[in-house]
């Protein structure tokens, strides 16, 4: 629910999410072998965790690249979306409101990494995505 609350923006479900942990958390510390989904997102929700906006041609070979760039690199508190840039706006921005803001008509693919709710300088290509997601 919480990656769910991380994709759409909706904070309602980042609140739910929460509510669930203190309704849990004292079954998940008696027998926590039991839960370790629940664990798992307990460290997403602590943190440090990641929200990628790829915006970009899907086709371009740069586009391609830093997909392939966030696929090497092991961070498993992320969530990756998509910006697809095209004509017009694309579907993925009736589940992610907030995703319009990258629309843009601008060729050239940028990679916005958010950690902690802000968002760092765009990267323009895969060495400055790497250096991004190492600091």
């Amino acid at each position: 629910m919480l990656r769910l609350a991380r994709i759409t923006g909706d904070t309602i479900l980042e609140e739910r999410s929460e509510k669930i942990a203190e309704v849990f958390s004292s079954e998940v510390a008696q027998y926590p072998l039991v839960h370790t989904q629940f664990l798992a997102a307990l460290d997403f929700s602590l943190g440090p965790s990641y929200e990628i906006v790829i915006a970009g041609k899907v086709e371009d070979k740069d586009t391609q690249e830093m997909i392939k760039t966030l696929r090497k690199n092991f961070l498993p508190n992320k969530v990756v979306l998509l910006m697809p840039l095209s004509t017009g706006l694309p579907e993925i921005v009736k589940i992610a409101p907030f995703l319009s803001s990258f629309f843009s008509s601008d060729a050239q693919v940028k990679v916005y990494v958010y950690s902690n709710y802000s968002c760092r300088k765009p990267a323009e290509n895969a060495e400055e995505l790497i250096t991004l997601l190492s600091g």
